[in-house]
């Protein structure tokens, strides 16, 4: 099977263009749901492909990957990135993204898969109504001792980040977990990390209001050797699910190595871990 990919450009509330790829199958199965792809902060769009394919190989008729504003292929003017809240990401892009992705298969099902933050956008955007199901892989409450790595974490985002974020107005590309972010996201990333309620309490992210009306089956998928996503981690915000048919899956690492935070989606999982996955999102198939 040879997929057809195609990069576009879409365009976000305010205006912003996101950089996005979309992969379709050379012959649809129409049974079958789309697929949005919504990485981790500091992923790009690109490393989600080999997942992405191994969907279209399942059946998926049409798979979206994109970039949120500020970041790699969505980086846009830079003179606006002042502008910018990393809450955009959900209430903004996500929309934007997931209203194309079902126009494109002209109202058929669709489904989501995100990744770290990928799996908050959800809650933040009133477009979670548009899918049948989502899976998450890693998404946690990011507050810095409810991780295994809790010095790490508040040197790197609290001393670091905001430094970089300050007095050079970005973090490099190099920055682990958050490279190439506008200053302003980082800020953000930074605020919510350093607060047992993450974003929940900030009367300056008003997006979160979607979370109590999110009502569609969400699997949340725990890599078991994940420094950040521990499992109190992932639960406490998973819980903010209130009215989601939620349920919690472990991925144990195995033959193929590591997983850890970022690790999933590495095509080394591919026969180990990735079938799980694809059967939740294109079959509705939970973990036993």
């Amino acid at each position: 099977m040879t997929e057809r990919i195609r990069d576009l450009t879409l365009v976000s509330a305010g205006g912003w263009p996101l950089g996005a790829t979309l992969f379709q199958a050379p012959s649809p199965n129409s049974e079958k749901p789309a697929v949005l792809i919504s990485s981790a902060a500091g992923a790009p769009r690109g490393y989600y492909t080999k997942f992405a394919q191994a969907l279209i190989y399942g059946g998926a008729p049409a798979v979206l990957t994109y970039d949120y504003r500020g970041m790699h292929g969505s980086k846009g003017d830079r003179s606006r990135w002042p502008e910018l809240r990393m809450f955009q990401w959900g209430e903004h892009d996500f929309t934007a993204v997931a209203e194309f992705l079902k126009d494109h298969v002209q109202g058929g099902p669709i489904v989501g898969l995100g990744h770290s933050y990928g799996g908050q956008a959800p809650g933040l955007s009133a477009a979670w109504s548009l899918f049948e199901r989502y899976g998450t892989v890693a998404t946690l409450n990011g507050y810095w001792r409810g991780t295994d790595q809790p010095i790490r974490v508040w040197l790197q985002t609290q001393i670091a980040g905001r430094a970089l974020a300050k007095f050079w107005g970005h973090v490099p590309d190099s920055f682990p977990g958050a490279g190439g972010m506008p200053g302003t996201i980082m800020k953000d990333w930074a605020d919510w990390i350093a607060r047992p309620d993450y974003f929940f309490d900030l009367e300056d992210v008003p997006a979160t209001r979607h979370f109590p009306n999110v009502k569609l089956p969400l699997a949340s998928f725990r890599p078991a050797d994940d420094p950040w996503a521990t499992k109190r981690a992932v639960e406490t915000f998973m819980a903010r699910y209130t009215a989601a048919d939620l349920t919690h899956h472990v991925i144990e690492p195995g033959p193929s190595g590591p997983i850890g935070h970022l690790g999933f989606f590495r095509s080394v999982h591919r026969e180990s871990h990735w079938p799980t996955v694809i059967r939740y999102l294109l079959e509705n198939k939970r973990p036993d």
